[in-house]
């Protein structure tokens, strides 16, 4: 309980804040009236941004349909809508955005000169990599066949999240580009970290 002293046009009022679970209470005396506000109050952490981790041993249909795992859908904002953009990443996965992510590389490539040749086949490489999908209602993208040849990708996937995009990779070529040691890790979080 906390109580706050409260000076308004010469009246005290006395504010009694009372937690009880996930509502509040809001208690106002004036003139031995006690007037009681309720309201919510969320108790969910909200995250700043889009946040994806872990990874998940998938597989992909025969008609190349990959259902994502329930907490990478859980991750996706239910404002980005059923609209996902994939692109041909580096180290030969695939990388899948949102489009509040993708937009903002989207911008960034946008921005560069189209009049500078290297910046020009930048931005070509890049539009020329990537490719909108639909998440359909099981919560399953359809991967074209040329962006599963460019990532190796057959029965057996892995889905990771990395920060801000999920990647979808070979199991052998994901093996191959982890950190499988602990203290290698740390030795690098220390690295870059400190």
């Amino acid at each position: 309980m906390i109580f706050l002293k409260n000076y308004w046009e010469e009246s005290i009022f006395w504010l009694l804040l009372v937690q009880s679970g996930k509502k509040w209470s809001k208690v106002v005396e004036c003139e031995n009236h006690f007037i009681t506000f309720v309201f919510t109050s969320s108790r969910k952490k909200k995250r700043n941004g889009i946040m994806f981790n872990s990874h998940y041993d998938c597989k992909l249909d025969p008609k190349g349909r990959l259902a994502l795992p329930s907490k990478i859908k859980g991750a996706i904002p239910e404002a980005n809508g059923s609209t996902l953009m994939l692109r041909m990443a580096e180290d030969r996965c695939l990388a899948l955005y949102p489009l509040v992510e993708y937009r903002k590389l989207e911008n960034q490539i946008k921005s560069l000169n189209i009049n500078n040749p290297e910046q020009r086949a930048l931005q070509r490489a890049f539009f020329n990599s990537v490719v909108d999908v639909e998440l359909d209602s099981a919560g399953r993208i359809l991967i074209p066949k040329q962006f599963q040849a460019y990532a190796t990708l057959e029965k057996e996937v892995v889905v990771a999240g990395n920060g801000t995009r999920i990647e979808i990779w070979n199991p052998e070529n994901h093996a191959k580009h982890v950190i499988p040691d602990p203290a290698d890790l740390s030795a690098l979080m220390e690295k870059y970290l400190s």
